[in-house]
């Protein structure tokens, strides 16, 4: 069944290949056995046209408008003026838009870096201050000079007494 499909459409676009395609010349399509139609040479001599002795000049002018056609090239004219600053100011407004956006963002990441900053710092004083905390609570063994301190005190053989008595006050 495909296959049938398929040829059918291939056949049909046969019959667009014996003519000139658009674009193409009408010589295209034509069997080389036609002889083209025989031309009458002119007696004189004429100069070919678009060379330096006989040059092509092509004037253009507008064909007059009617009113009808004027107003419409009028309002047409109105109407692509009007299209273009309407683009314009879209345009300008989407670009002001736009610095407005990476202005306010620029602020936003200039205020997380800020942020961060300060948590930063938090951190080293919280960090700081738990050190000072656990140094605080820890129990501490100070060791110091244990020698005996010299005393320099002079002792006279009066001063030695016997036993103190601690039952008799004087």
């Amino acid at each position: 069944m495909r296959m049938t499909v398929a040829i059918t459409i291939l056949l049909a676009w046969i019959p667009f290949f014996w003519q000139p395609l658009r674009g193409q010349s009408p010589r295209v399509g034509k069997d080389d056995d036609q002889k083209p139609k025989q031309k009458t040479k002119l007696a004189t001599h004429q100069p070919q046209v678009g060379t330096e002795v006989s040059p092509l000049i092509v004037e253009t002018h507008a064909r007059a408008e009617s009113k009808e056609e004027a107003a419409e090239t009028q309002r047409y004219k109105k109407q692509t003026l009007l299209f273009n600053r309407l683009t314009l100011t879209f345009a300008g407004a989407a670009a002001v838009f736009t610095g407005l956006l990476v202005w306010i963002g620029y602020r936003g990441v200039n205020a997380a870096v800020r942020t961060l900053t300060a948590i930063e710092r938090q951190t080293k004083a919280t960090e700081n201050n738990v050190a000072v905390l656990i140094n605080s609570e820890r129990a501490w063994v100070v060791i110091s000079d244990t020698r005996a301190p010299d005393l320099k005190i002079s002792i006279s053989p009066g001063m030695i007494a016997g036993p103190l008595d601690y039952n008799t006050h004087t």
